[in-house]
């Protein structure tokens, strides 16, 4: 039977090649994603395990300036507080490469969906964020790297406030990181899920996911539906 608390799931467990269809494509497991074909495919890395991966590439020459490479639309807006857990690597990382998995009210192509929470890489280090100015940073980021990244969003109605708190690997202790701070989406409702890359990656960079999960309990995001 399906977790309740398991909002979204995937660990890309469907055939390798290029993602059919942009709009209205069955894309990953059960879920409808909108995806840039050109920039997003499924590979297989079979000396790690059996299962597929998301290939999202960087910038290519003279694209526009907000790459939304991937977004999909959730069955059910996000509850006030939930988990956002990410596994992956970042191939051909620099200090000034960024990729954000945002959630928003909106799945805008062309928004950096920055005044939202996301959860990612800037400025060299892993970072988890409730809008551009208050960000909670984490580790420092290599290439190559295989990490997981956790964070915890917490809308406080009676403050008008948020919280974002980080974790890094370990996920049993106290975050790595963590802000609270007034917020400009209290009123607003999350459908929407996607991952953007920054504007001074390149298109030989590779952000390979290999498991993405969105859930109410940290059981839920760290089990096997």
């Amino acid at each position: 039977a399906k977790n309740p608390d398991l909002i979204l799931f995937e660990d890309f467990a469907i055939p390798p090649g290029e993602i059919d269809g942009q709009r209205g494509a069955l894309g990953f497991g059960d879920h409808r994603w909108m995806a840039s074909q050109k920039h997003t495919q499924i590979v297989k890395d079979v000396e790690v395990d059996s299962g597929g991966r998301l290939l999202v590439r960087g910038r290519q020459g003279a694209e526009p300036n907000m790459l939304n490479r991937l977004s999909i639309e959730m069955e059910n807006p996000l509850p006030n507080d939930f988990y956002l857990l990410l596994s992956g690597r970042y191939d051909g990382f620099d200090d000034d490469d960024f990729f954000g998995i945002w959630v928003d009210s909106m799945q805008r192509q062309d928004s950096s969906h920055s005044y939202a929470p996301n959860l990612g890489i800037r400025e060299g280090r892993f970072f988890a964020r409730i809008g551009l100015e208050d960000t909670a940073i984490g580790p420092s980021a290599s290439d190559g790297e295989t990490f997981t990244l956790l964070m915890k969003v917490e809308r406080h109605v009676e403050t008008g406030t948020a919280t974002v708190k980080l974790w890094h690997e370990d996920f049993t202790g106290e975050p790595v990181s963590e802000v609270t701070a007034p917020c400009r989406w209290m009123e607003k409702e999350f459908r929407f899920l996607g991952i953007r890359m920054g504007i001074a990656t390149d298109i030989t960079d590779k952000l390979i996911v290999s498991r993405l999960a969105v859930g109410t309990t940290l059981d839920a995001v760290l089990s096997q539906p």
